[in-house]
């Protein structure tokens, strides 16, 4: 069994721009070279102990050919690290609600103002792809993905 649960991306699309946004704010705070969102995830990998590949696919999908049905759901997967992704969202989340104020919460989160909602709309299409795995079985990571879709529930209950 991998690190990384895939899933095929839905067609509601293949990018996160909030969760990138989060990262490279998150960056702008940190005292190094590079740019923001390079020093957002040094920031990340750090502080959650995971791989750099682990925060990339919180908010881009990536090519896969081998082991994934292509040619019925197209190249684009999303890919889920079912052992860091909940600790990194959760940081995330918690990095920007405790270090930003009111208009940059409404860049980033669009005038959403409970931080309950905030990992729904970060990582709402993620979220749809583990839904269908879940729903589908796909390539027997049910009950991984829905371990993980559990804990990312979590989020808004660990933040209160």
């Amino acid at each position: 069994m991998g690190k990384y649960i895939f899933g095929p991306v839905l067609p509601n699309g293949s990018y996160s721009d909030r969760i990138k946004k989060c990262i490279e704010y998150i960056g702008s705070l940190q005292n190094s070279n590079g740019s923001n969102l390079a020093k957002g995830i040094r920031y990340l990998k750090s502080t959650v102990g995971c791989s750099s590949n682990s925060i990339k696919y919180l908010y881009k999908s990536v090519k896969k050919y081998i082991g994934h049905e292509f040619d019925v759901y197209g190249p684009d997967v999303f890919k889920f690290d079912d052992k860091n992704t909940f600790h990194i969202l959760k940081t995330i989340v918690s990095f920007v609600e405790m270090h930003s104020n009111d208009e940059i919460k409404e860049n980033v989160f669009s005038g959403v103002s409970r931080p309950i909602l905030y990992s729904e709309l970060l990582y709402h299409r993620q979220k749809e792809s583990l839904k269908w795995i879940d729903a589908h079985n796909y390539k027997n990571q049910r009950d991984r993905a829905r371990t993980l879709l559990e804990a990312i529930n979590l989020i808004s209950d660990v933040l209160q």
